[in-house]
């Protein structure tokens, strides 16, 4: 064969592989999208359903006083209750099958730090564990880039959380 029918043939061909090879990236690429859509659709209930009894352990106990179903409970005793419950074990569960792992590693840490320092435990440790798994939530949603410290994910909720800066900055915990 000759030069030229040799490059006639691959003309022919790149000009037909070209479109098929971009066609099946794309579509791989629209398949990963859609069900990073449907993962991050099914996360947002679940993790604010998980979140409730932080949210609660944080808030001052007034905020429960008029409410009948909590009458003499601390917002330590609601917690509890929640995090003790079957449905929140089961949405424990379900985390652990369809969040990122980083997700599922901050939850983690900030639950074993509190098994394993009951009543003992640091203030600030505590901070940076929530504050993580905010971070790692706020990550998994798709702000993937974001150059915030978790202890700014509670400034929000926390009136004297910068005593916690030195310098200017948060610790690295």
């Amino acid at each position: 064969m000759d030069f030229e029918v040799i490059s006639n043939i691959m003309s022919v061909l790149s000009a037909i592989a070209v479109p098929i090879i971009v066609l099946i990236i794309g579509n791989n690429f629209s398949k990963k999208m859609a069900l990073e859509k449907g993962l991050r659709d099914e996360r947002v209930p679940l993790y604010k359903d998980l979140l409730e009894p932080l949210i609660i352990l944080y808030a001052p106990n007034q905020a429960f006083e008029k409410d009948k179903k909590y009458k003499g409970m601390s917002n330590v005793d609601i917690a509890m209750q929640q995090i003790q419950t079957k449905d929140y074990n089961q949405k424990m569960f379900e985390m652990s099958l369809i969040a990122p792992d980083s997700v599922i590693r901050s939850f983690n840490n900030f639950y074993q730090y509190l098994y394993t320092n009951k009543g003992k435990s640091d203030t600030q440790i505590i901070m940076n564990l929530w504050g993580m798994i905010l971070l790692e939530i706020r990550k998994s949603m798709g702000n993937s880039n974001t150059e915030l410290h978790q202890l700014e994910m509670l400034e929000w909720k926390i009136s004297d959380i910068k005593n916690f800066k030195v310098n200017g900055e948060y610790k690295k915990i």
